[in-house]
């Protein structure tokens, strides 16, 4: 029954929208668009589980890559020959490297279910949905995947290539940035799995001149090498990547977190494949030592500068900042107040002219020697991890200055619209009928998907950002469904809001407003403000306790979830 009741709600919602505009560095991630044609384990169907999942805990912490169709009839020269195939000399000069060893004894097939929670009814979990990917052996029972599905996967299995074995495991560690993820046998016993599998030794990084082989299995009983040719850099997840051309179409999913190699060393990871073009998405070795290095504490994810830039191509607008005809460089429009830039004095004005050396264009790029251009936000997530510092060359008034920026996501961790973990239970409180959750993009991508476009309340707190953090907000409360109940009669238009003040105090976190929302008061009303109208909400707290034991014979067993960990 309170399934009705929740699309009734949903039912009944009238939004004025708009297009949403782009946050700043700090709060939205830039992401490329991606190629219709182009499958990525996040963009791929799913299946979906019948078998019932527990909704209330977690489970172990795991990435998503989803199963794709199954490929029709592999050409035979997909088939592991005696020797693997090369590129005539006639055609290009440059031979493609020899396999010194057979990679695919390295290859083991992952199998996850994957469920994450429902953002838009918190209390529950979405359905569940089962995916398979590529793992690669690197020894001492380590597995090498990739990671963003690991984030949300409630069981994960390593399965031998032909299916002959299956054994469960557990997610070592993993970051979603990065994209990589590693796994261990859950059971010290099944390590024996491994008896059967070479480790790949990490190769140094490719550029986009190399020349390697995507080893994969076909139907889980025969191995293939793929030639590859380095094209151009691209970006994935904020980081550089190698986008690189198979010779021949990779068939299904096969290439999903697959091996890519050169002279019998793992050089590579696929993280992507344009069908259309035969490109894959490549995560580069260096990146891959990074991840395989980190301490097992070390934080996940890759630095955030906090700042928006714009082109400096437009003539009167360098004479009016007073840089020299031959002076290059990036406009910083704006400055995260909590990020790294702003606690290292950059300002709003200032013109970025160099990062660690590498001089920065007029459209805000500079030149990584694997990759060629990038945007000076993705250098600075790629060139160092999270705690070391960086150096920036930057013109204020004319005058060039250098400015160390020590690393670190203040910029994303502490905007009042942050991103959650995916995988953890989130926040939220339903009281009377009215549902309050801390507002994050999680939420805000899951609203925009349900209703095709977000409230323009919810879009102008992206201005009021600077505002509302000197007002001593930390985070947002959001009203965001109303479930009808006698005590919500009247209130069905007052749903997607942000809740600016209990009983006239201001809530600048989630836990001082449920403190605040749970407080007696003479009349036993409680007041709520609001930014948009009626802008004021009254609520008997006898009316809402009521209307509490209605919700739960309705089926919503559990009211509330104030701490990640309950």
């Amino acid at each position: 029954m309170y399934h009705r009741l929740i699309l009734l709600a949903l039912a009944g919602l009238a939004l004025t929208s708009c297009e949403p505009t782009e946050r700043t560095a700090v709060t939205k991630r830039e992401e490329p668009k991606k190629d219709a044609a182009e499958q990525s384990p996040q963009d791929a169907p799913q299946t979906t589980v019948q078998t019932p999942v527990n909704t209330e805990s977690p489970q172990q912490t795991a990435e998503q890559p989803t199963e794709q169709p199954a490929a029709q009839t592999e050409p035979a020269e997909l088939v592991k020959q005696q020797e693997p195939q090369q590129t005539p000399p006639e055609a290009d000069p440059t031979p493609t490297p020899a396999v010194a060893a057979d990679a695919s004894a390295s290859l083991l097939s992952v199998a996850l279910t994957v469920q994450d929670y429902n953002r838009m009814m918190p209390w529950e979990k979405q359905s569940a949905s089962t995916s398979r990917l590529n793992g690669v052996y690197l020894g001492n029972g380590k597995v090498l995947t990739l990671g963003s599905a690991l984030a949300t996967a409630n069981y994960v299995e390593i399965s031998l290539p032909d299916s002959s074995r299956t054994v469960p495991a557990r997610v070592l560690r993993y970051d979603t940035d990065l994209n990589l993820g590693l796994l261990v046998v859950d059971n010290e016993e099944d390590a024996t799995i491994f008896e059967t599998r070479a480790a790949l030794e990490l190769d140094e990084p490719m550029n986009r001149a190399s020349k390697a082989q995507l080893w994969c299995t076909l139907n889980g009983t025969q191995s293939a090498s793929i030639n590859l040719q380095g094209e151009i850099g691209t970006t994935d997840r904020g980081l550089p990547r190698l986008q690189m051309r198979a010779d021949q179409a990779v068939p299904g999913n096969y290439s999903h977190g697959a091996p890519v190699v050169v002279d019998g060393k793992l050089a590579g990871l696929s993280a992507g494949y344009n069908s259309a073009a035969r490109q894959l998405k490549v995560i580069n070795a260096e990146l891959i030592g990074r991840f395989l290095n980190a301490d097992a504490d070390a934080p996940k994810g890759v630095p955030v500068m906090g700042v928006s830039m714009a082109e400096l191509t437009d003539p009167v607008f360098r004479r009016y900042l007073k840089l020299s005809d031959d002076r290059t460089g990036v406009y910083v429009s704006d400055v995260q107040p909590m990020g790294a830039a702003a606690a290292a004095g950059l300002k709003k004005g200032d013109v970025l002219t160099s990062v660690e050396g590498l001089k920065i264009d007029n459209r805000g790029r500079c030149e990584l020697p694997l990759y060629g251009m990038v945007d000076v936000a993705t250098a600075v997530r790629y060139l160092k991890p999270l705690g070391q510092t960086i150096q920036f060359t930057y013109c204020r008034d004319g005058q060039e200055q250098n400015v160390v920026l020590a690393l670190n996501r203040d910029a994303e961790e502490k905007a009042l619209i942050r991103t959650e973990t995916p995988g953890v239970a989130p926040r939220y409180l339903v009281w009377g009928g009215l549902v309050f959750q801390p507002l994050s993009s999680n939420y805000l991508d899951a609203l925009k998907a349900e209703a095709k476009a977000l409230p323009i309340e919810f879009m102008r707190l992206n201005d009021q950002e600077d505002e509302l953090q000197k007002r001593g907000f930390k985070e947002l409360t959001a009203l965001t469904i109303i479930v009808p109940t006698k005590a919500t009669l009247g209130y069905d238009t007052c749903q997607f809001a942000m809740v600016e003040k209990v009983n006239g105090t201001e809530p600048h976190t989630f836990d001082e407003f449920v403190t605040l929302l749970k407080a007696p008061t003479e009349s036993g009303m409680v007041e709520l403000s609001l930014n948009k109208p009626p802008y004021r909400i009254y609520m008997e707290s006898s009316a809402a306790e009521a209307a509490n034991d209605e919700l739960r014979r309705a089926g919503i067993l559990r009211l509330q979830r104030l701490s990640e960990q309950e």
